[in-house]
């Protein structure tokens, strides 16, 4: 199939988004701070708990308006707050928009690294056209928009895992053991980022005997637990161990066992608590304890993703870039909390899929029609809470579910494309650089 006018269509397309997007932000959330109409943003969270921190550090997961599960506290390993206590000077107003752009210029970041990662994917040098594409892409993503509405962290989280797997394969180890370390003490997702990137090393180590593999390969396992203690000890004037232990035991394991009802979360575990509610609103913001027998269930699929992920860098050591993507993108599906704005891990998957479909002079047909339902499916826009109470009590649930199944839909989608595409640019990737 011709992708010439779908390109060209695709461009234009992300760029009106992208423009309609941007005056939304400044006009409803940054220019209404300014003017003293300040909307609800998770930043709103993440700056009270730095005052409190800066006042009394062993008050940072203390809220008593709100409970752990409910996203109304702190809840990121403590060494997160660091960063708002910087910016908590500045006052609200300013500390939103840094952060809020800051996001923008991480996601934006995160796009070149992709395409640098595409570049060593396809072993293939860039052209012009893949990165307008990339930078279209990026423009359009909604969870792009949505992570810096709220002054998220997602962005830089997900830069430091696709940069842990860039610096690897320049063969720069402490420092992709560092990106590792930085993201996981943001949130402790950015740890999966070993699963396919130890396996390939060792399997590379093992097969050469190099010293310099053998090196590398005990740096990234050493070097994240090294330079986590490092942080530690290095945060100790503003983080105590006590607040360490509280993570641990505390919120960590209460944020594992709830979800949330509201159909924002489009994880699979927040699918099925709507599917089985009795509650008719499915507007709700409710959150509900995860059953036992579905948090093992949950344990054991993510367990069982991250082997089969591990046994194929294992033993194809060429494809650690597609499985880091695949493995980025299945966070939000797995997690309990599969919020908008953390959809933003599948940025790089997308980037790919797209340079992949639209990036030559023809595609196959399917491979378009699949991409088109996916950016399709990420471009339609957030319902409002009334909009969503309107279909739910209008015998219309069925769409509400569909609406909260549109993320999962689309990284499906991406997935298959990229498996097609695998039969010809996935097989001549390259290794580690010599």
């Amino acid at each position: 199939m011709q992708t010439r006018t779908v390109r060209s269509i695709y461009v234009i397309g992300a760029i009106c988004i992208g423009l309609l997007c941007g005056a939304y932000l400044v006009v409803h959330y940054e220019l209404a701070m300014v003017n003293g109409h300040p909307p609800y943003t998770d930043h709103d969270v993440y700056h009270q708990a730095a005052l409190r921190c800066a006042e009394h550090a062993e008050q940072l997961y203390t809220d008593a308006t709100s409970t752990y599960e409910s996203g109304g506290t702190f809840n990121y390993p403590p060494p997160a707050v660091l960063p708002f206590m910087l910016l908590a000077p500045m006052g609200r107003t300013a500390s939103y928009i840094t952060a809020s752009s800051f996001s923008l210029v991480s996601s934006l970041a995160l796009t070149f690294v992709s395409l640098l990662l595409l570049q060593r994917l396809r072993h293939k040098p860039l052209r012009r056209t893949h990165i307008i594409l990339a930078v279209a892409t990026w423009l359009c993503f909604a969870p792009v928009w949505q992570d810096a509405k709220h002054g998220q962290v997602n962005a830089f989280l997900c830069l430091c895992c696709m940069l842990s797997v860039l610096l690897t394969l320049q063969r720069r180890p402490i420092l992709a053991a560092l990106c590792i370390v930085v993201g996981t003490w943001l949130k402790v997702y950015a740890v999966i980022m070993l699963v396919p990137i130890v396996p390939m090393l060792v399997a590379q180590a093992r097969r050469t005997h190099s010293m310099v593999d053998v090196g590398q390969a005990l740096a990234t396992m050493v070097g994240p637990v090294v330079l986590s203690l490092v942080v530690m000890i290095g945060a100790l004037p503003w983080i105590p161990i006590e607040l360490y232990r509280t993570y641990a035991t505390n919120v960590f394991p209460s944020l594992s066992s709830y979800t949330g009802l509201n159909p924002l979360n489009q994880s699979l575990i927040g699918a099925y608590a709507r599917l089985s509610t009795t509650s008719t609103d499915l507007a709700t913001t409710a959150f509900v304890a995860i059953p036992g027998w579905v948090h093992t269930l949950q344990s054991v699929g993510i367990l069982a993703i991250s082997s089969i992920i591990a046994m194929a860098s294992w033993r194809q050591t060429h494809h650690v870039i597609t499985l880091s993507v695949c493995i980025l993108a299945m966070i939000p599906i797995l997690s309990s909390y599969g919020w908008e704005y953390t959809y933003i891990f599948c940025l790089p998957l997308t980037i790919i899929a797209v340079i992949t479909v639209l990036g030559e002079a023809t595609a196959p047909r399917r491979d378009v029609w699949l991409l088109c339902l996916a950016l399709l499916a990420f471009a339609i826009p957030k319902p409002n809470d009334a909009m969503l109470h309107a279909m739910a009590t209008s015998n219309m649930s069925w769409l509400v579910h569909a609406l909260t199944f549109r993320y999962m839909l689309a990284v499906g989608c991406l997935v298959v494309i990229l498996i097609s595409a695998g039969r010809d640019d996935i097989r001549t990737m390259p290794g580690i650089d010599t």
